[in-house]
């Protein structure tokens, strides 16, 4: 299983985006763009849900990748990501290590549910005793016929001590005054739904 080790803040809007983007490229480097599109899906007895379990085709900068997430130990969530793969891919997550659950469905047994449009602006930092890419996050999530623009900075472990970046980000936090978002994109997109 891949393990994606993340953390994840709400920002309050493009202002305090623009002021950590110029701070953090100050201490790593310039960033990289990147435009993202995602289509979330599930069973129409939305089985997936039910298990906290998230399928997503995403385009980055035009280019399809698939991804499954499950829940992990801690804030550790289980990941399998296939470049270039869309939703008739799906079995060939299952070599990855992807639950059978999910490799076996087939495209017409998912339905799209919610999304995301957004610009993601990325860089890698090495930090001291771990590495991590950094993304400035800016765009809309969708569902149920609504939009909520959001903001958010991830920091997502790429190597070296979890506890590392743990220590990195609430130090971040502290000075920047930034609250955690505990929910995925994923998990905010559906509640549109639902209100």
């Amino acid at each position: 299983m891949g393990l994606e080790l993340e953390f994840k803040y709400a920002l309050t809007g493009p202002g305090q985006l623009e002021e950590l983007l110029q701070e953090l490229e100050k201490a790593f480097g310039p960033w990289e763009a990147v435009e993202m599109e995602t289509v979330y899906y599930d069973t129409p007895d939305q089985a997936l849900a039910a298990r906290h379990w998230t399928l997503r085709v995403r385009q980055e900068n035009g280019r399809p990748v698939l991804t499954v997430k499950t829940p992990g130990p801690g804030r550790a969530r289980g990941e399998w990501e296939l470049p270039g793969g869309g939703l008739a891919d799906l079995s060939k997550l299952q070599t990855l290590g992807a639950p059978w659950e999910v490799t076996s469905l087939q495209p017409d047994q998912l339905l799209p549910r919610c999304g995301a449009r957004f610009r993601r602006l990325r860089l890698l930092a090495c930090l001291p005793d771990a590495v991590a890419e950094l993304a400035l996050d800016q765009g809309v999530l969708t569902g149920g016929g609504r939009d909520l623009p959001f903001w958010e900075l991830e920091a997502e472990r790429k190597g070296g001590s979890g506890e590392a970046l743990a220590q990195w980000c609430r130090s971040l936090s502290e000075a920047w005054h930034l609250q955690e978002e505990t929910r995925s994109k994923f998990a905010r997109a559906a509640s549109l739904i639902k209100t």
